[in-house]
């Protein structure tokens, strides 16, 4: 019947699809189909929308997102890699798109805000769980015997690889992703045996008057909403929230912005790329965010993959205005702007760098000298490097400091978001991959973190939103703000960015440390390749 009806609207016979619609949602409530329910909804939503009867399309398409709502709350893991939510981010963005036709402004901020994907990384940080603590002794024994099967699993991969057995490569990769899926599914387990399940479905969205609070008088948050044939940007302020709305198609943009990463990796011209993205991203929005002097993205899909510090206009960079932070989302400030940090004389400062990891292509003499130059600026440094920057080391002693600096090479996993690492030295008791799935666990009070990892890349650019999983990880592990790399950047130039980074970092907020810190790159190597690459992800004061 749901395909009567999607039939009925590709014949644009509206009346007919309303009654095909609202039969299938009635025989799926009874037989409580929830995959069904919420397309019935939706097809019935657009064709009152087609009717002209808005009012009546809002209540449907509300009641589509709460069904989906509900369906988010009793994911598991295979339905995130079949795209579980891919289909279903469409009819958060018609619901945006119809509240913002009928004039509802802060409504849509806030369906928007729902909308932003609750990866699966989300989901796991919305509630910390020591596993220690809350999960069964025998639960979480099992956990540690599947790490083992992994990391097993992950050697025999290397060897084979490495002798050049082309045979036995894809049957171990199988069994890798299969392993892998497997320890999800148990961690998913031993959440939902912890206490704390219902805050482990849902964050809420912030509500506008708490985030205008969060945001004073100085600064303006901007949040980006990309759907298919037009780009929604909210601005909000302590004053007030307005929206802009341009016409442009989400293909072109993806292309846009693959083109401008491309030549950024190249270190080709690229200033044409940056005034085309800026007269998209910043020109609309530009008289709202007048007269403040801090301005907050909260990017979504493909504009992860952008520094907006690089973008430009005529006369110059966007970072020559503003200073700028990132947030994953509004209502992820919550957690990141919640206390201040006393940044007293005595900020007590972890340095890692250039860790041993057995293989000499993979050493980075200049992150050495990074770890080390950090002494100059802080009195009270632990500074590890070589076969002392270990794993176990730094999961043991994390909580212990406010600063925490890690300069080494970074992976990232787009199969299993959750096995992107940091890579570490080894120990008898940890195997030096540094991961997203450890650091939930990790009680971090750091005012800032930060990863100046050489990255292997971006990955391919898929949905953008898994891009932030290690960032999101440490803010939901209790870090406040993360400074990192958007791309691999030249060792010599983020040497003297980090630096000036910390120098800056004792008189100034972390925004302007930041910005003066690229200005002064840029003063030595102008192509944005060399000083946009870091950004600021958290708390910017």
């Amino acid at each position: 019947m749901l395909e009567l009806g999607n039939l009925a609207l590709e014949r644009k016979r509206w009346e007919g699809a309303v009654a095909l619609f609202q039969q299938t949602f009635e025989l799926s409530e009874r037989i409580n189909v929830k995959e069904v329910a919420w397309r019935a909804l939706r097809g019935e939503g657009f064709a009152f929308i087609q009717l002209g009867k808005n009012e009546q399309a809002l209540e449907s398409y509300k009641k589509a997102v709460s069904v989906v709502d509900t369906l988010r709350a009793a994911i598991k893991v295979e339905e995130f890699q079949n795209g579980f939510l891919t289909d279903k981010q469409d009819v958060y963005k018609e619901l945006v798109l119809l509240l913002l036709n009928m004039g509802k402004v802060e409504e849509s901020f806030q369906f928007a805000e729902r909308a932003k994907s609750r990866s699966f990384i989300d989901l796991l940080g919305n509630q910390k769980i020591s596993l220690k603590d809350d999960v069964s002794r025998s639960l979480y024994e099992a956990l540690n015997l599947q790490k083992q099967t992994i990391r097993k699993i992950e050697e025999s991969l290397t060897v084979v690889r490495n002798t050049g057995r082309e045979g036995e490569i894809e049957k171990l990769v199988e069994e890798l992703v299969k392993a892998r899926n497997q320890y999800q599914d148990m961690l998913i387990n031993a959440k939902e045996q912890s206490p704390g399940i219902s805050s482990f479905v849902t964050v809420d969205a912030i509500s506008l008057k708490t985030l205008q609070g969060l945001l004073g008088d100085s600064a303006a948050l901007v949040e980006y909403l990309v759907t298919e044939n037009e780009l929604v940007a909210w601005v909000v302020t302590k004053e007030k929230i307005n929206v802009s709305r341009l016409p442009v198609e989400e293909k072109l943009l993806k292309g846009y912005i693959a083109d401008y990463r491309d030549r950024i990796q190249k270190l080709a011209p690229v200033e044409d790329h940056a005034l085309r993205l800026y007269s998209l991203l910043i020109k609309p929005v530009e008289p709202f965010i007048k007269g403040k002097r801090i301005l907050g993205i909260v990017p979504h899909g493909h504009l992860h993959y952008i520094s907006f510090s690089s973008l430009r206009d005529e006369k110059s960079y966007l970072i020559e205005k503003y200073p700028l932070f990132y947030s994953p989302s509004a209502s992820v400030m919550q957690f990141t702007f919640k206390e201040r940090a006393k940044r007293s004389g005595d900020i007590k400062v972890l340095a890692m760098g250039n860790p041993d990891l057995g293989d000499f292509n993979y050493d980075l003499p200049l992150a050495e000298m990074e770890a080390n130059s950090i002494k100059w600026d802080f009195p009270k440094v632990d500074v590890f490097t070589r076969e002392k920057a270990t794993e176990s080391w730094l999961q043991e002693h994390i909580s212990e400091y406010q600063i925490i600096h890690i300069a080494s090479h970074g992976e990232f996993d787009p199969v299993n978001p959750l096995f992107s690492s940091l890579k570490l030295a080894r120990s008898a008791r940890e195997d030096g991959n540094f991961e997203v799935n450890e650091v939930f666990g990790l009680e971090i009070n750091a005012d800032i973190v930060t990863l100046s990892a050489c990255q292997t890349g971006l990955g391919d650019i898929v949905g953008g939103d898994e891009l932030v999983g290690l960032n999101r990880a440490f803010i939901y592990a209790g870090t406040r703000s993360i400074l990192s790399s958007l791309w691999r950047v030249s060792d010599i130039s983020t040497a003297v960015l980090i630096k000036h980074f910390y120098r800056n970092y004792g008189a100034e907020n972390k925004a302007e440390s930041l910005r003066k810190a690229q200005l002064l790159v840029k003063r030595l190597y102008p192509h944005p390749a060399y000083w946009a690459g870091f950004s600021l992800t958290g708390d910017y004061h």
